[in-house]
C-alpha cells in the first residue's frame, strides 16, 4: 500500500482560506487577517508582492555559497 505524504502548503502563495493558515500568515506579516486580505485583493496572493505592498522588506533567502569570514 502506497504511502501518502502531507502536501506541504506553497508559502509563496498566500491563502487565508483556513484560520489556521490566516494566523500564521498574520504572525508572520505582522499584520491583520484584514490588512492582509485587502493587500490580496489589490496585488494578488504572491507573498513578495504583498510583503512590498505592505510595506515590508522582501524575505532575503541563505543559498550554499553564503559565506562569512572573519
Amino acid at each position: 500500500m502506497p504511502t501518502i505524504r502531507p502536501v506541504k502548503p506553497d508559502r509563496s502563495r498566500i491563502s487565508l482560506t483556513d484560520d489556521d493558515l490566516a494566523r500564521w500568515w498574520s504572525r508572520n506579516l505582522g499584520r491583520s487577517r484584514e490588512d492582509i486580505a485587502a493587500a490580496i485583493e489589490k496585488v494578488g496572493d504572491n507573498c513578495e508582492t504583498v510583503r512590498k505592498e505592505l510595506g515590508l522588506p522582501p524575505v532575503v533567502h541563505a543559498t550554499a555559497d553564503d559565506t562569512t569570514t572573519a
